[in-house]
């Protein structure tokens, strides 16, 4: 049997929404360049986290839409694609390491942008949360697989390039039942 979101107790929604906010993180990290090990969800540790995602080092430090994309998901998955920023800003309250390291990249125009790549991954975020709520963890290659990456390095970060510029899908093959040849496919 099937739930509804209207079926869930409100352990179950609390679950799925950190389900949600992790899977935007690692989604929104791989779509800006961070190698993802692994996105989990867990009972509340002492700090009243409740779910964690793991990149590998990134030279450059982690972008901003990547700390700002769990709440976003959350307040896109709660009231749809249209939400204040005044949401946003009551959510950080929340979620204080997210907001720490927001403030701390100093960039004004970070809302816009996640919130875009956000709406772009939303399908990906979706199918990748709902992973993560029934096995607790997803992988790095999970990721890969939810937004539909090529195996082959130089395809997917031609592939991220066109998620980044709001384009999606980011490739389809040109050859009948796939191929080693791709093409952006714009729309």
């Amino acid at each position: 049997m099937t739930k509804t979101l209207t079926d869930l107790t409100a352990t179950e929604r609390r679950e799925l929404t950190t389900a949600l906010h992790e899977a935007a993180h690692a989604v929104v990290g791989r779509v800006m360049g961070l190698t993802v090990r692994r996105a989990v969800i867990h009972a509340p540790d002492s700090l009243g986290h409740a779910g964690r995602c793991e990149f590998a080092a990134a030279p450059l430090g982690k972008p901003g839409e990547v700390d700002l994309a769990g709440t976003v998901a959350e307040l896109r998955f709660e009231r749809g694609p249209r939400f204040s920023a005044y949401a946003v800003t009551d959510r950080l309250g929340v979620h204080c390491d997210d907001r720490d390291a927001l403030t701390a990249s100093g960039d004004p125009g970070t809302l816009d942008r996640t919130r875009r790549v956000v709406e772009t991954t939303w399908r990906p975020i979706r199918e990748l949360a709902a992973r993560l709520y029934g096995y607790r963890e997803v992988s790095g290659e999970q990721v890969d697989a939810a937004l539909r990456l090529s195996e082959y390095a130089d395809e997917a970060v031609i592939q991220l390039s066109a998620i980044r510029s709001g384009r999606w899908p980011a490739a389809r093959p040109i050859v009948p039942g796939g191929g080693d040849q791709w093409r952006l496919h714009l729309h």
